[in-house]
């Protein structure tokens, strides 16, 4: 299980937690306050992961009057990796993995993110793109992740192709298909490898 990683990874529970709830929001700034009843997590131990984060250069801190705040740094160099990291541990990622993982070959061959929040670029308002290679129609698959949906509160926007119209649009040069395989991709069920491959050239 994704989750039961993260202890492992990150050296703790409330520090993945933590930055989970940060890079989720990039453009708030938080109280400690707010972070403990978000993270769930006693004061010491948010504290020490604040404190982590700061260190590491994760997390801004600022101080306001009395109190301080906190927010992402989205400066960071690993900013990106660790977005993508926490999303497919925590975020968006884990819970549209979970919902797909009921549905297998032929219908879903593979299924992947794709835009804002494969570049790790999304934020709670952002719509969550996600292609599946398969046999699923459509109906089937916006049934499937209607659930998701409701539970992440963003609008999902799903779409399948089957492997075989995948591979005739590709080879008839369609500049949307070629520009999402081609682009940065964050695989919800199997590989990068399992996908139809994007021809060299075009016309």
């Amino acid at each position: 299980m994704p989750r039961s990683v993260a202890p492992s990874l990150f050296g703790s529970v409330t520090f993945p937690r933590l930055l989970a709830e940060l890079t989720a929001a990039p453009d708030r700034v938080f109280t400690a306050s707010e972070l403990e009843a978000l993270v769930g997590a006693s004061h010491d131990s948010l504290y020490r992961a604040l404190q982590r984060g700061v260190a590491a250069g994760l997390v801004n801190r600022e101080q306001i009057g009395k109190q301080h705040t906190y927010r992402i740094d989205t400066g960071s160099p690993i900013y990106a990796e660790i977005k993508t990291l926490l999303s497919k541990l925590f975020g968006p990622a884990d819970a549209l993995r979970r919902s797909l993982a009921g549905a297998g070959p032929p219908d879903v061959e593979a299924a992947f993110l794709f835009g804002s929040a494969a570049r790790a670029q999304d934020n709670l308002s952002s719509d969550l793109d996600v292609f599946v290679v398969g046999e699923i129609s459509r109906f089937a698959l916006a049934r499937q992740l209607a659930g998701v949906e409701r539970e992440l509160g963003r609008e999902v926007n799903a779409m399948a192709y089957s492997r075989h119209d995948v591979e005739r649009r590709l080879a008839e040069g369609d500049g949307f298909l070629r520009e999402v395989l081609g682009g940065p991709k964050l695989m919800l069920l199997g590989r990068d490898a399992d996908l139809p491959p994007v021809p060299v050239g075009g016309d």
